[in-house]
């Protein structure tokens, strides 16, 4: 915002509609060929990908790490102005050598890759200066040519450093988790020269990329490790603080200081706060608007990743509510009338709600979408790093695969699964437990209750319960179901 060295101006440049559309169909061409030379490492800008799972895989670490006691450092390398620095040469160079026509290369090229600046100071025009580097931040093809040309790096840390990565308890080494230029490597280094390589690595790189690697503002989560190793990464320049920012997640030694740290640090009463000050006094209505569309999306993204309890959240719903029913009255807030009771707020308008979920409810809700997620994974076959997490430590503690989940089990038998992972992942414990509620409702609904299954039923009599022979003999017959 006040840049005062050359250095840290960025010249900015709008582009025209005509210059758009032609990059926007060039861009949608060359996303299609992005499934097949980016590796699941890469979650940004990537179709099908998103925030979720590099979060979901840092938290489960985090847990491994805490469940088997067993040394993990979080080695996040900060990479400055990345997209702004990278070459046109090494673009040009990954594009052949993933195998790109060189038709639609020279079109790149000659269309996108090219650009002229001049310097301006007091009014006086310098040079014409040919722009060699960045990926043109804000053309649709930006993420594209930056995921491209990062990508000759990112498989080599993710391929050449087995010894270094961190494997858990299941056997699954993870590698490095990547979102555009926000990269995270879990590592299991029991002295410091052991991450020299890994540096040299980025080192050469950098030589003929553009990009630099500022290893004084980068940052080491060191859980498990001796003082020793804290030290030494200390003195070759990396910084060890007790939390890391990652993707909006506050990671830190323990699942539970992680969520602690990440809700306190949301603070939903600055936001109040600039709301109000820049909108103009609101009826009720807009007001539930604007709970749904500027405060809630503040932690949907928390509550994808963290297994957050409802007393957690309650002090976030107590800020919706100030929000919703007080006003500013010559600097002084004063509560006004609740004209909508708390237990109808999450009902529709026209049952006279105002749409406004509480947070547990949002959490319960995201978390049906994570299991439905990786089950649709599952049965597409496109396999991830959290998908087989999910399989091996179902493996591990002796339950059903997802899918027989899905297809076959009640609200008991997701039950007793959730509780019995819960230790290894609590998010994915929760998300069982989730799925087991909601397959309760189904056994109560008076229009779906034959649709519930038998197995893990809850209506099942204990004195007579289903053996694992009847429950085959009833599978075998195709019937899973109460009818």
């Amino acid at each position: 915002p006040n840049p005062a060295t050359p250095g840290e101006y960025r010249p900015l440049s709008m582009l025209e509609v005509l210059y758009k559309i032609p990059s926007r169909i060039l861009a949608r061409r060359l996303s299609l060929t992005l499934p097949t030379i980016i590796g699941q490492h890469q979650h940004g800008f990537m179709a099908g990908k998103g925030i979720q799972e590099p979060s979901l895989l840092a938290t489960h670490l985090i847990q491994d790490a805490q469940h088997t006691n067993r040394p993990l450092q979080l080695i996040s390398l900060d990479i400055e102005k990345a997209f702004d620095r990278i070459s046109h040469a090494v673009i040009i160079q990954a594009l052949r050598a993933f195998g790109i026509p060189e038709l639609l290369i020279q079109a790149l090229q000659q269309y996108v890759l090219v650009g002229y600046a001049k310097v301006e100071v007091n009014g006086r025009k310098g040079i014409l200066i040919t722009i060699k580097t960045g990926s043109g931040q804000g053309d649709p093809l930006s993420s594209v040519l930056f995921l491209i040309g990062s990508e000759p790096l990112n498989r080599v840390i993710s391929t050449r450093f087995p010894e270094l990565m961190y494997v858990t308890e299941e056997g699954i080494q993870i590698g490095p988790i990547l979102f555009a230029d926000d990269n995270l490597s879990p590592l299991k280094l029991e002295r410091v020269d052991q991450i020299n390589p890994l540096i040299e690595a980025y080192a050469r790189y950098t030589g003929v990329s553009g990009l630099n690697i500022n290893v004084r503002k980068s940052t080491a989560l060191c859980i498990n490790s001796t003082p020793e190793l804290l030290a030494d990464l200390q003195q070759k320049g990396f910084s060890t603080p007790e939390t890391v920012r990652h993707l909006g997640i506050d990671l830190r030694n323990t699942i539970d200081e992680t969520l602690t740290t990440t809700l306190q640090n949301i603070d939903i009463k600055a936001i109040k706060r600039r709301i109000l000050a820049t909108a103009p006094p609101t009826d009720t209505l807009h007001r539930s608007t604007l709970i749904n569309s500027a405060l809630v999306p503040l932690y949907n993204h928390v509550l994808m990743a963290l297994p957050a309890t409802e007393d957690a959240l309650a002090p976030l719903y107590k800020e919706v509510l100030s929000f919703l029913w007080t006003k500013t009255v010559d600097g002084e807030t004063i509560p006004k009338r609740r004209l909508v009771a708390a237990k109808r707020l999450s009902a529709s308008f026209e049952k006279g709600g105002l749409q406004i979920q509480h947070p547990k409810e949002t959490a319960e809700g995201l978390r049906l979408n994570l299991i439905q997620k990786y089950f649709r994974r599952m049965v597409q076959e496109n396999s991830t790093h959290f998908t087989r997490i999910i399989e091996s430590i179902l493996q591990q503690e002796m339950r059903p695969s997802l899918e027989e989940h899905v297809n076959t089990l009640g609200p008991a038998e997701w039950n007793k699964t959730g509780k019995k992972i819960m230790d290894k992942n609590r998010m994915l414990g929760l998300s069982f437990q989730a799925m087991s509620q909601y397959l309760e409702l189904l056994e109560d609904s008076q229009e779906d209750w034959h649709l519930a299954p038998i197995r893990g039923h809850t209506q099942v009599n204990k004195l007579f319960p289903f053996y694992p022979a009847d429950l085959a003999t009833l599978a075998a017959h195709g019937l899973n179901t109460v009818s």
